[in-house]
């Protein structure tokens, strides 16, 4: 093939009067200056492809000398590293020369797609194109250039996936990263919780009253009873316009002030309520006035069921993180498979405090319970062998309090340890760990996190952040 090509060329360089003999010097000089004084020299003949054959394992190396009136000379490193130049549109008429340096091989064929191979190898030889091929091929090289700089960026990019039961903390750990990581919230993102908030407080005082029945429990002063009354006659304007009246305020202080209300509010356990109870109705002046604006730590206690899939994306150390966080209701699991393609890391959630609770869509059945059988199922799924699992036993600071109350051993009856924080919060870690079935390959990353808490999310993720890139650098064989 080779001989014949160059005998093309001697037949060219015949009929314009020349020898190859001229081009001797050839030898002294870069491929790149050979190609360029071979155009400039007059001698780049136009080749159709089937004159010359192709091979993606081809010693040939295609070069392109095009350009009227300079040269321009597009080598095999350039089709590698100037993606730019070879989107170029040259000049035409296109005159084309295949270089015979057997030394150089076509390596862009690994880089790049076999079409854009093909075009370039089409042009290379000197084909005309009509105006909607060359369309066509921009439109292709743009695609192919949109694909390669998506394949870049996704290399990138870190997927946090945050599981874990209903109430567990995830949609908190996603307010404290847009904190922390995206500037936090204006005035504009705190004024719109302001309906959230005064519908957490009056929704959980309706709870408290609807219990007082079912555990038999009376109010304190019988006044009360009205005032119960009104409360439910007053609840759906207020919800409906966002905002609590001055008649709802009174109403609502008179109740939560009643003894036979905070009895019923300690025995919370034997119902459903939120965490943030004592934390709004405590302060029912500030969030019921007219100019209220709710702040940071308003934001972060606030509760909305999350339904769906919510993804946040943020940058930090230089990379760019996507924490996606999926409703922790039975209902809502069946969406979480459609989230598992290309996680780097799983965030588990776990309410510590939630030992002595039944879920919400359960009666019968403990959360905790729930957590470890949920657990169990993500830790030794195949699926997730070479991600990191990172384990956030969370509402430390209301196990702290409970425990005091209610014994651990309402969940676990194993359990023979006293009472305290320490030494409950290390069993519970202790039970979840233990739920790994392959801890030569797998290591589980254990944090005791507030999620309410700025600073300690803050310095637990970025302890996270760093097990999360040495692992994934160890993935990719990088460490």
């Amino acid at each position: 093939m080779e001989a014949g090509l160059m005998g093309r060329v001697q037949q060219e360089l015949c009929r314009k009067g020349r020898n190859l003999d001229a081009f001797s010097c050839w030898g002294d000089i870069t491929p790149q200056k050979k190609l360029k004084r071979f155009y400039q020299e007059g001698a780049a003949p136009a080749m159709h492809p089937s004159s010359v054959g192709f091979s993606r394992k081809s010693n040939l190396s295609a070069r392109c000398c095009v350009g009227i009136p300079q040269a321009w000379v597009l080598t095999t490193q350039d089709l590698q590293t100037a993606p730019e130049q070879k989107e170029s549109n040259p000049p035409e008429p296109l005159l084309c020369v295949v270089a015979l340096l057997s030394s150089v091989k076509l390596g862009c064929c690994e880089d790049l797609t076999t079409s854009f191979v093909l075009t370039t190898w089409w042009r290379t030889m000197g084909c005309r194109q009509s105006s909607e091929e060359k369309e066509a091929a921009r439109r292709s090289r743009r695609i192919d250039r949109h694909l390669r700089s998506e394949s870049q960026r996704q290399r990138r990019e870190i997927k946090l996936l945050l599981l874990g039961t209903s109430n567990s903390g995830k949609s908190t750990i996603v307010k404290q990263m847009k904190i922390i990581h995206s500037g936090g919230f204006n005035l504009d993102a705190c004024k719109e919780y302001k309906p959230l908030i005064l519908y957490n407080a009056i929704d959980s005082l309706t709870r408290i009253i609807r219990a007082l029945t079912t555990l038999k429990i009376d109010f304190n002063n019988a006044d009360r009873a009205y005032d119960a009354v009104q409360l439910f006659a007053l609840t759906g304007p207020a919800e409906s316009k966002g905002e609590i009246t001055l008649e709802l305020q009174g109403v609502m202080k008179r109740l939560w002030g009643d003894s036979g209300v905070q009895e019923c509010f300690q025995r919370s356990n034997e119902y459903h309520l939120e965490d943030n109870t004592a934390y709004y109705l405590n302060d029912l002046d500030r969030i019921s006035a007219l100019e209220f604006i709710p702040t940071v730590e308003d934001i972060l206690r606030s509760r909305d069921m999350t339904t769906g899939i919510v993804e946040n994306k943020f940058t930090f150390k230089e990379l760019t993180f996507k924490m996606v966080d999926v409703g922790g209701q039975r209902s809502e699991r069946k969406k979480w498979i459609h989230c598992f393609e290309g996680v780097t890391a799983i965030i588990f959630c776990v309410e510590l405090s939630g030992y002595d609770l039944k879920l919400y869509e359960d009666n019968q059945t403990s959360r905790m319970a729930e957590s470890l059988r949920l657990f169990d199922s993500i830790c030794n799924n195949n699926w997730f062998t070479n991600t990191s699992l990172i384990l956030f036993l969370n509402k430390k600071d209301l196990l702290a309090e409970k425990i005091k109350r209610i014994p651990l051993t309402v969940c676990f009856p194993d359990y023979k340890g006293q009472n305290t924080y320490e030494e409950a919060a290390v069993y519970v870690q202790r039970q979840f760990e233990d739920l790994n079935r392959n801890k030569e390959t797998k290591e589980i990353y254990s944090h005791f996190t507030c999620a309410t808490d700025t600073s300690n999310i803050q310095f637990v993720f970025d302890a996270v952040t760093d097990v999360i890139i040495q692992n994934n650098l160890k993935y990719i064989g990088l460490c």
